[in-house]
């Protein structure tokens, strides 16, 4: 079945402190909205977005609030319209702490499915893992690296080719690191994260983005009826 399409990708800076920040995206009436928030520490805690206009139904995906680890939180929203959105991120807490958000947009999907997480992983392969629920989803991630660690990633593949769009590092901070993999083929569990540089402590937030049912199939009603009609002609 086809996988979901891509839209957009929007974020604010990495690199700075506050209680709230924005991202502006443009979608269409029925697109999935995803909003991933990664903050330095986890001793702030982030609550859930908000938009201008209409306001969008957020569902909490992932909150990874670990001490001594990033924070990650996740959030999902189906467009209402077609028109552009400003996002705002919230965070509560100390408001001391270096953090930053993103938001994409993802078309042609029957909507959210499985969710996996962990959270402060230091193995050799740093990564969390989903089992998908349909054929050819889309993963989402989003990772905070606590130790921010410096060095090429190498990103795991099992879920088809990685496409990273946000890639902070501030070695006396943290790094925040966001992707997806665009079609993760057949219904199954796979590995997200990276097994370069070693030394990381991630915390990582996944989520599955359905592609659509089949092109050209017929709900079962319809079937009943077509196949009553070629019955009759028969006579």
């Amino acid at each position: 079945m086809p996988a979901p399409t891509f839209v957009d990708h929007q974020e604010s800076v990495w690199n700075t402190t506050g209680a709230s920040k924005t991202v502006t995206i443009t979608v269409q009436a029925g697109d999935i909205l995803v909003v991933g928030c990664i903050n330095e520490d986890s001793d702030e805690t982030f609550t859930v977005p908000t938009n201008d206009g209409t306001a969008l139904t957020w569902t909490q995906r992932h909150l990874l609030t670990t001490a001594s680890n990033c924070e990650v939180g996740i959030w999902t929203a189906v467009a209402d319209s077609n028109r552009t959105i400003v996002i705002t991120g919230h965070v509560t807490g100390s408001i001391d702490n270096d953090w930053g958000m993103y938001a994409r947009a993802w078309r042609a999907s029957d909507g959210v499915g499985a969710v996996g997480s962990v959270e402060g992983d230091t193995t050799a392969n740093f990564s969390a893992n989903i089992t998908t629920t349909q054929a050819n989803s889309a993963i989402e991630a989003a990772q905070g690296d606590w130790s921010a660690v410096t060095g090429a990633r190498t990103a795991l593949t099992g879920a088809g080719a990685w496409t990273q769009k946000s890639s902070y590092n501030n070695p006396a901070k943290y790094n925040a690191i966001t992707g997806y993999h665009a079609d993760a083929g057949a219904i199954g569990t796979y590995a997200v994260g990276s097994s370069a540089p070693t030394g990381q402590d991630l915390s990582i937030g996944l989520v599955e983005i359905k592609g659509t049912a089949a092109a050209g199939s017929l709900p079962r009603s319809s079937l009943i009826i077509s196949q009553a009609v070629n019955r009759a002609s028969t006579y």
